[in-house]
């Protein structure tokens, strides 16, 4: 393959990615990259030495007279990552980018202008064995949780509610 056709966009996915919101009230965007390194320290579970983190400012607006910057900041393991990664230059691809399985629903609904300025928006992507939710309000996300629960246990549930067997359930 030429290296045009083996570049790929690879994701993480579920818990192998921390996905945090933060508000941060009266900071200059001098001081943004150091106060989010702050909040990060204190709200990724990991030190922030073992992961990979990026961050993006989602919105910025006035709240009784205060500046508020709210942020979006994302973190990984560096060994999840990293293997990941070595696992594509294993196979002879390399990695254009990198994203979040459960944000890439909302940036598909931002790319395709599914979202009006001033509705609310709950987008659920139910998988086999895990579901993402998410909260997006004015075009700008505001909640985001990736579940172990999926459409295995619906069907199941299904199952047991209805007293059917799996095929009828599905």
């Amino acid at each position: 393959l030429s290296r045009k056709q083996s570049l790929v966009v690879a994701s993480l996915t579920g818990q192998t990615v921390v996905v945090r919101y933060i508000r941060l009230v009266d900071v200059s965007r001098e001081q943004l990259a150091g106060a989010v390194e702050r909040e990060a320290a204190n709200n990724i579970p990991y030190d922030l030495n073992d992961v990979y983190m990026d961050w993006f400012v989602l919105d910025e607006y006035k709240e009784e007279g205060r500046r508020v910057t709210k942020v979006l900041i994302v973190a990984s393991m560096r060994e999840v990552l990293d293997t990941r990664l070595q696992i594509l230059q294993n196979a002879g691809v390399e990695c254009g980018v990198v994203g979040v399985d459960s944000l890439a629903m909302a940036d598909a609904g931002e790319a395709c202008k599914v979202f009006a300025p001033s509705e609310s928006v709950a987008m659920i992507d139910i998988g086999l064995s895990s579901s993402s939710i998410q909260f997006i309000k004015g075009g700008v996300s505001n909640f985001i949780r990736d579940v172990n629960w999926g459409a295995r246990e619906l069907i199941t549930a299904i199952t047991k509610a209805q007293r059917c067997s799996y095929e009828q359930a599905i």
